[in-house]
């Protein structure tokens, strides 16, 4: 019974030597179409790779110009942009600066920009309130802001607007509409967000 057994033994390693035999050819087999594919052939498959490949752009749809009978447009398609000061790059040395030549080139082309400021200046070169925006001009002169009394002038106003942004050594006109600028971003809580 010894031999039989023996006999037994012996052909369950040459089974188990087969089974590990195949699995390393499978392996090998593997390993190869991977190296294959990795460094053999990586370019071409990179180029297969970069061609299947899609990508996806969400564009807002234009709308539909209207016009009426003689060709005129009654609701037409305008393109128009938006300047966005980014505190987090901008200096307090040069932000009057860039905002002077910022409104410098919106002046020469002929563009508007967002003026809330309730004070203008005069024909005679004098500052003076907008009529119609008293409601403006209290919040300007209120404690939140320049903390000034409420028949505080324009002339005042704007003292301690130039004062508080730094604007002097401005035309008044340059001053004013600097002022301007720097009043709308700190209505809009301008400041570098986290």
């Amino acid at each position: 019974m010894d031999e039989e057994e023996e006999q037994k033994k012996s052909r369950g390693g040459g089974r188990l030597l087969f089974a590990g035999l195949a699995l390393l050819g499978v392996l090998a087999f593997y390993v190869f179409r991977l190296a294959d594919w990795q460094i053999a052939n990586h370019q071409k498959w990179l180029n297969e790779a970069d061609r299947s490949g899609s990508a996806k752009v969400t564009l807002d749809a234009a709308r539909g110009e209207i016009l009426d009978d003689k060709g005129n447009g009654l609701a037409i398609n305008q393109t128009g942009y938006a300047i966005r000061f980014n505190a987090a790059y901008m200096t307090e040395e040069t932000e009057n600066k860039t905002i002077h030549t910022l409104i410098s080139l919106l002046r020469s082309r002929g563009e508007e920009w967002v003026d809330k400021l309730p004070i203008r200046l005069s024909a005679a070169g004098k500052y003076e309130f907008i009529p119609g925006q008293e409601k403006e001009a209290a919040v300007l002169k209120s404690k939140d802001f320049l903390n000034v009394n409420p028949y505080a002038t324009a002339e005042q106003c704007m003292q301690h607007l130039i004062e508080k942004y730094g604007c002097k050594g401005y035309s008044a006109k340059d001053a004013r509409d600097i002022a301007s600028v720097r009043y709308n971003m700190d209505r809009s809580w301008f400041s570098i967000s986290l």
